[in-house]
C-alpha cells in the first residue's frame, strides 16, 4: 500500500520560467513596426495594381498573400491584440505543468499536440471570460472611451 503513495519520479520539481508581459508587449511592438515597414504592404500593392489594371477584378496570388501577411501599418488595434496575447502567454508555463504531471503520472491517458494546445488556449480564455463576467467588480468607476483615446496618444 505504501508504494501507491510514492511518486514515479521523486525528482520532479516544477519550476516556472516567467517572462514579463510588458517585456513581451515591447518586443511585439518593435517587431510589428518592423514587419509593417520592411515587408510589402498589401494595400499599397493592391492600389498600384488596380491603377495599372483597372479592367481586371481578381488580384494576383502574390498581392493576396501580401494582403494576408501585411494588410496595413501596425496600429493601435494590432498593439491591443498583442498586449492581450502577451499577458496570456507570459503565464502560459503555469498551465504546462498540468500536462507534464499527466504525462508523468498518468501513462494510460496519452497526450497529443491538439489536446495540449487547446487545453492551454482554453485555460487562458477561461481567465478572460471570468474577468469579463466579473467586470462590475473588477473595474471601479466610470471608464469612458474618450479617456482611453486621450491616453493612447
Amino acid at each position: 500500500m505504501t508504494s501507491c503513495a510514492l511518486p514515479a519520479d521523486p525528482q520532479f520539481k516544477p519550476t516556472n520560467a516567467s517572462v514579463s508581459g510588458a517585456f513581451i508587449v515591447l518586443v511585439i511592438y518593435f517587431v510589428g513596426k518592423g514587419w509593417s515597414i520592411f515587408l510589402p504592404r498589401g494595400d499599397k500593392l493592391e492600389a498600384r495594381w488596380k491603377g495599372r489594371h483597372p479592367d481586371r477584378k481578381t488580384l494576383p496570388w502574390y498581392i493576396r498573400l501580401a494582403k494576408f501577411v501585411n494588410p496595413h501599418s501596425f496600429g493601435l488595434k494590432e498593439h491591443a491584440i498583442a498586449a492581450i496575447t502577451a499577458s496570456s502567454a507570459s503565464q502560459g508555463s503555469l498551465s504546462v505543468v498540468t500536462f507534464t504531471v499527466q504525462r508523468l503520472f498518468y501513462e494510460g491517458n496519452p497526450l497529443n499536440a491538439a489536446t495540449v494546445i487547446m487545453g492551454i488556449l482554453s485555460i487562458s480564455l477561461f481567465g478572460y471570460g471570468l474577468t469579463g463576467l466579473l467586470r462590475p467588480v473588477t473595474v471601479w468607476g466610470e471608464c469612458r472611451s474618450d479617456q482611453i483615446a486621450a491616453n493612447a496618444h
